[in-house]
């Protein structure tokens, strides 16, 4: 008896993966195509001309020596690189006098755009 079930099984799972498959088969698959394109920019090559670094003081807080060697450092290696010696300052504050347009700030000066400044 078991042996006549057999052929019917071995049957219905040829159908079923015959139905499987046709139904894969017959899904209409989209394949979408982007075309890739090349995109070139040119851009001019041009030079900002270089900031006149003489014009500059180089400005460190007036009450703060942890800075000293660090002023001092920076302030050999501008010269080393440029051949400019900056003007040293320190940010204090004299009354009547125009602060200058042009200084390099230097750890937490009094000055407008100093970390310290900007912290009140």
């Amino acid at each position: 008896m078991l042996l006549s079930h057999t052929p019917w099984k071995k049957l219905l799972c040829a159908a079923l993966c015959l139905i499987t498959l046709t139904s894969c088969a017959t899904q209409s698959v989209q394949e979408t195509t982007v075309e890739a394109t090349e995109v070139t920019t040119t851009v001019a090559e041009t030079e900002a001309p270089a900031p006149d670094l003489s014009q500059y003081l180089l400005v460190r807080p007036d009450d703060q020596d942890e800075y000293l060697a660090m002023f001092n450092s920076l302030r050999a290696s501008i010269k080393r690189m440029s051949g400019i010696e900056l003007t040293p300052a320190s940010d204090l504050v004299i009354p009547n006098r125009k602060e200058p347009d042009f200084e390099i700030l230097l750890g937490e000066t009094n000055r407008a755009g100093s970390a310290y400044e900007s912290s009140f």
